[in-house]
């Protein structure tokens, strides 16, 4: 069984990697173009994931001695547990709510500072040193940017790259070194990006795993001392 420290360094890293998660979901959202399934996923993924947000809220707010000195420090991490998603908008228009959508756009917005937020702040109550969020937030950029020159390169050329959602899929596989043979480079200038995600994707998970073991361990012997 977990003991309790245990089980608060899993939940801390589990909520650092959904904000993560959820700040690179949002961005590729909002600034790539993306097919209706794709989209659909992308939402599906970032409803989970307000969810969750929703029920660390809820959960501590219950186990909290003073829950009204809590909600009023707190009450801005409910904006990270609001999904937008485009059965909102429609809802909203199907109500004849046209006017609140521009509202839900900058919210949309602020929904993303609240979670980057709450990755700052978790790093920086959790870590003596934020190792684990720099190379996190590395990674996701690391991956949206291969993805995007990928589809850039071989989109027209690559049958098996038909949207953005196959190009950063291809990204994701490449950058952990699975490579399932699914999606590859066609054209040079693709086959450049993959090796460069390669080499860079051993040294990024390589680290990511080195700062996760160092984290586990330092806490392990704080709680061990405590």
């Amino acid at each position: 069984m977990l003991h309790m420290t245990e089980k608060i360094l899993l939940n801390n890293l589990l909520m650092i990697f959904l904000a993560v998660l959820s700040v690179f979901l949002l961005i590729v959202d909002v600034l790539f173009p993306l097919s209706e399934g794709d989209k659909s996923l992308v939402h599906n993924i970032d409803f989970f994931i307000a969810l969750c947000f929703l029920a660390e809220f809820t959960y501590n707010l219950y186990v909290t001695s003073d829950r009204k000195a809590f909600f009023k420090k707190y009450w801005w991490e409910l904006l990270a547990a609001i999904p937008f998603t485009s059965h909102t908008t429609q809802l909203l228009r199907s109500l004849k709510l046209v006017r609140v959508i521009p509202v839900l756009e900058v919210l949309r917005f602020v929904r993303l500072a609240v979670r980057l937020k709450i990755i700052i702040d978790e790093s920086r109550k959790r870590t003596k040193q934020a190792y684990i969020i720099y190379i996190m937030l590395v990674i996701m950029i690391l991956v949206t940017a291969a993805a995007s020159v990928f589809f850039q390169f071989e989109n027209g050329v690559n049958p098996n790259v038909r949207n953005f959602g196959d190009s950063l899929w291809w990204a994701i596989v490449t950058l952990t070194t699975i490579g399932y043979g699914d999606i590859y480079p066609y054209t040079s200038e693709g086959r450049v990006v993959a090796v460069f995600l390669m080499l860079t994707g051993i040294a990024a998970l390589g680290a990511f795993v080195a700062a996760i073991d160092a984290y586990v361990v330092r806490n392990m012997i704080k709680g061990a001392k405590e």
